[in-house]
Parts: C-alpha cells; sequence; structure tokens
C-alpha cells in the first residue's frame, strides 16, 4: 500500500473504534493532515485579512473534522501494540502522559492476534520468514 492508500484508510476508517492500524496508518495520517495544516497556517499570513479569516476559519473546521477520525486511529494504535482504547486517558495526566504518545508512536505491531484482531503485518510477516 502507498502513503496514499494509508491516508484514504484513515478516512474510510473514521469512525470505526475497533481493530488495529499500523504505525504506517498512524504515520501516513499524520503527515497528510500536518501538510494540510501548514498549508492553512501558512496561507493565514496573507496580506489579504478577509482571505485570510476565511482561511483560519476552514483551518478550525478542518481540525474538528479530523478530530474523532484522529481519535479512532489513536485507539486502534494502542489496540495494535496491546493496549485497551482507554489507555488514551492516560495522555491527559501531565509527566505520565508520554507512554502512551511513546506507544502509539513507536512501538512495533503485536506480531500475533490479540483481542483486537488479528495481527496487520500478518502477511509481511510470513514474506520475510
Amino acid at each position: 500500500m502507498t502513503l496514499f492508500d494509508y491516508y484514504k484508510l484513515f478516512w474510510q476508517r473514521a469512525f470505526n473504534f475497533t481493530g488495529r492500524s499500523r504505525r504506517k496508518e498512524y504515520w501516513a495520517a499524520t503527515l497528510f493532515n500536518s501538510i494540510f495544516i501548514f498549508i492553512f497556517l501558512a496561507s493565514i499570513f496573507i496580506e489579504d485579512h478577509s482571505i485570510s479569516k476565511i482561511l483560519y476559519f476552514l483551518y478550525v473546521i478542518f481540525i474538528l473534522i479530523i478530530a474523532i477520525p484522529n481519535l479512532s486511529l489513536c485507539i486502534r494504535r494502542l489496540h495494535d501494540v496491546g493496549k485497551s482504547g482507554w489507555f488514551y486517558l492516560i495522555g491527559f495526566i501531565p509527566i505520565i502522559n508520554l507512554w502512551p504518545v511513546a506507544l502509539i508512536l513507536f512501538v512495533d505491531s503485536e506480531p500475533h492476534t490479540n483481542q483486537w484482531g488479528e495481527d496487520p503485518k500478518k502477511d509481511e510477516r510470513i514474506k520475510i520468514h
């Protein structure tokens, strides 16, 4: 799958809080959403203030639109490393909040089926071995 395919998957599974999502899916969504956010923020500084206000409004709308899909992706990512989606709430506790972030960003998938589904890298692991 290409990065764009993973980004399409991000939108197709926007309201799916079950199952697992691998790091590639998380990073593809983060990359594309960051590019869009950068474009919005960079264009806000246009000299024409009426266009700038419209672009800022679109930026806020975009952030609101991606909020739920991003939450569902983070929960699926936690499932992928063997943690419950409720583990995401630890992110709101100062200092301790780095643990779920590290899991979401850097830890590899559990190499077997867990309670949230099959290993999303199953086919790749078979090719390697």
